[in-house]
């Protein structure tokens, strides 16, 4: 088989296509251009619906917006690549409801 494409000198791929013996395609961690496409999309909706957002979460109860945030988060927020030792230096987050905004 003959390697066609070429990345910084380096062959990925043979005349099929294929990704070379130790070649695992994308790095960990890559995004597509799918996901950026998504996540542009997302921001800029929220971005122009900034006021609507706002008020419609003034009308939520503090429950709801606890739900809502802890939701959005995970969303957001990146999930831990390792494994933590719940025994040692762990703090836990405490969320309190209420009525008030």
């Amino acid at each position: 088989m003959e390697a066609q494409t070429e990345n910084n000198g380096i062959f990925i791929r043979n005349n099929k296509g294929q990704f070379i013996v130790g070649n695992s395609g994308k790095p960990f961690g890559a995004k597509t251009k799918n996901v950026k496409n998504v996540k542009e999309y997302l921001t800029n909706f929220l971005n122009d619906k900034q006021t609507e957002l706002y008020e419609i979460w003034n009308k939520l109860t503090a429950q709801e917006r606890a739900f809502l945030f802890i939701h959005i988060s995970k969303l957001i927020i990146p999930k831990p690549t390792e494994s933590i030792n719940t025994k040692q230096n762990f703090n836990p987050i405490e969320i309190f409801l209420n009525d008030e905004n």
